[in-house]
């Protein structure tokens, strides 16, 4: 490429006085001879106001996601899909002149030559962004946002090097609110006087909730300690509680320190449907057919294990006695599972709620079939670092988790990974990850089907073999996320295959939300697909925290609510 061809990513063309950049126009800034191999389309929501307008090429359709739509994702990506899989490839365009772009979202005029609009715009129909992500957000939170703790078995180091990411969820419901609580035991079986020092050091520079202390059952197995945070967990939040001020904590969240949360919002959202008065143990389990079958239908830790305080307050002080009776049980998931059934004198088998979007991701290798397949929400992703490669490059674990959280506080754990097919399954869309191209367009079969691109670990859900790269398909990933204006964000995505280099390398979204309403419509029945059980599941008693006042304000509890909440705090104190 010439030097100069090519305009750096970080650079805005200005206009004169008042006119502000491209960007402020509504457009994005042209990268001179590279954007003849690249495509850039704009997604906006389907309650957009600019939906209604008579000049738009696509109206406001129902346009369902994991579903074939027949429109094109773009037409000059349409006429070029011969040609993706010839090689070599061709450019998409000889100039900027050569397509009619998209009409400018303020007005219908052709940008100047130092800047692109999107060739083509598609009204979708999209979540509202979540409250918590950025507690700034003018979102309502829940009337009631639950208090929650996490607590997790980890060495110092791994502390050191994990904590920036914990902090994306370590969140609270409101700008200057309490973050959650959070409790970290030594996994290492030795205390390290120093170690712990270090970390915590850095957690107090990060202004982090967390603190990292020994386990109550210091040189016993890792398991034992796994299970020692029932008991260290509880106790460090009443400290907190009667010493600090801390809120009551009303549920315990245990988990590997490779789980990352995804929104911690729609983890308020999920629990304000649940009495933490109540014995419930939320959680998930192995999508791996052969670890299902081994260990069963216990809570897998690695997806996230959801105990209420009513349940906690009766194991904490059973668990020297569970680590008696269930000496040789495997893992320390197992072992709080089994603890919790014995407690509650229930079955194994029925004592975990299942929670589908937590994902425990027992998978090796190549994440992208899983990460691709449609199957959101993703509420937890575990395994990110050792076992999966969420990008099939070389892109460090702590990048590509960093480039997740900044995809997720972009487009809100709702929209995260929906996957939406266009040009009757020759493109599809992942939100927040990929853009495919298939030679040979997907199917209905398809659809229900995960496509198998790890190593070994067979699904128990339907599964269907790894096209190849380069010769049935192109994928293009996530390089980068980036904020154009309120409102508005770029994701690019560019393919690492050879044989697209000479052709279109790079396929970019700008995800527009600036027009959006404060409430969506379809927002009502959010809660029973969050769960993953359709409407009328008995979990859905949460959803009001959905419903908004007039003109976006918080809706103002009722007085039955408010008697309800007050009646709740007494319970689990």
């Amino acid at each position: 490429m010439e030097e100069g061809s090519r305009r750096r990513r970080s650079e805005q063309v200005t206009f004169g006085p008042g006119e502000g950049s491209c960007e402020e126009q509504g457009w994005i800034t042209s990268e001179g001879a590279n954007d003849t191999h690249r495509l850039v389309v704009s997604v906006k929501p389907s309650s957009s106001p600019s939906a209604r307008r008579p000049t738009i090429a696509e109206p406001a359709l129902a346009n369902p996601d994991n579903a074939l739509l027949p429109q094109p994702f773009d037409a000059r990506l349409t006429e070029h899909l011969p040609l993706l899989f010839e090689y070599p490839s061709m450019p998409m365009q000889a100039s900027l002149e050569s397509y009619s772009p998209a009409p400018s979202p303020s007005a219908a005029v052709t940008p100047p030559s130092d800047c692109l609009a999107p060739s083509s715009t598609h009204y979708l129909p999209l979540h509202p962004p979540s409250s918590s992500i950025s507690p700034s957000s003018p979102d309502a939170p829940p009337a009631h946002a639950p208090n929650l703790f996490f607590s997790m078995c980890t060495g110092p180091q791994r502390v050191i090097d994990y904590s920036p990411i914990w902090s994306h969820f370590l969140q609270p419901p409101v700008a200057g609110g309490q973050k959650p609580g959070c409790l970290i035991t030594d996994a290492m079986g030795v205390w390290d006087e120093d170690g712990k020092k270090r970390a915590n050091d850095e957690l107090k520079k990060m202004g982090s909730s967390c603190s990292m202390r020994e386990s109550s059952r210091s040189g016993q197995r890792y398991e034992m300690r796994v299970l020692g945070l029932v008991k260290d967990a509880w106790l460090e939040s009443e400290r907190r509680r009667w010493q600090e001020g801390g809120d009551i904590v009303e549920w315990f969240i245990f988990g590997d320190d490779d789980t990352w949360w995804s929104d911690i919002s729609l983890v308020r959202s999920l629990l304000s449907g649940y009495n933490p008065a109540e014995d419930w143990l939320l959680g998930s389990f192995s999508e791996a057919t052969q670890n299902l079958a081994d260990n069963g239908r216990i809570s897998y830790g690695g997806a996230g294990i959801i105990v209420s305080r009513a349940l906690v307050r009766k194991m904490q002080p059973m668990v020297d006695r569970c680590a008696e009776k269930f000496a040789n049980v495997f893992g320390g998931d197992g072992l709080i599972s089994n603890c919790a059934a014995w407690t509650l004198q229930t079955p194994l088998d029925h004592v975990v709620s299942e929670v589908p979007a937590l994902k425990q991701m027992d998978v090796q290798g190549d994440a992208s079939g899983y990460l691709s397949s449609g199957a959101t929400p993703f509420l937890t992703l575990h395994h990110w670092v050792g076992w999966l490669d969420l990008f099939p490059d070389s892109r460090s674990p702590l990048d590509a988790i960093s480039l997740f959280a900044q995809a997720v506080t972009a487009v809100g754990g709702r929209n995260f990974l929906r996957r939406w097919i266009f040009d009757g399954g020759r493109v599809a869309w992942s939100v927040g990850y990929s853009v495919s191209v298939y030679r040979d367009p997907m199917t209905e079969r398809m659809l229900g089907e995960v496509e198998h691109t790890w190593s070994g670990f067979a699904p128990h859900r339907p599964s269907r073999p790894a096209l190849i790269e380069g010769t049935q398909k192109h994928t293009y990933y996530l390089t980068s996320v980036e904020p154009l204006s309120p409102g508005r964000t770029l994701f690019r995505h560019t393919c690492p295959h050879a044989e697209v280099q000479g052709g279109l390398r790079e396929i970019d979204i700008v995800w527009d939300v600036s027009e959006e309403k404060e409430k969506t419509e379809g927002e009502e029945g959010w809660f029973g697909w969050f769960l993953g059980k359709g409407k009328g599941h008995k979990g859905a008693r949460g959803d009001r925290h959905l419903r908004r006042g007039k003109g976006g304000d918080k809706a103002r509890p009722s007085p039955r609510e408010e008697g309800e909440q007050k009646r709740r705090e007494k319970e689990i104190r």
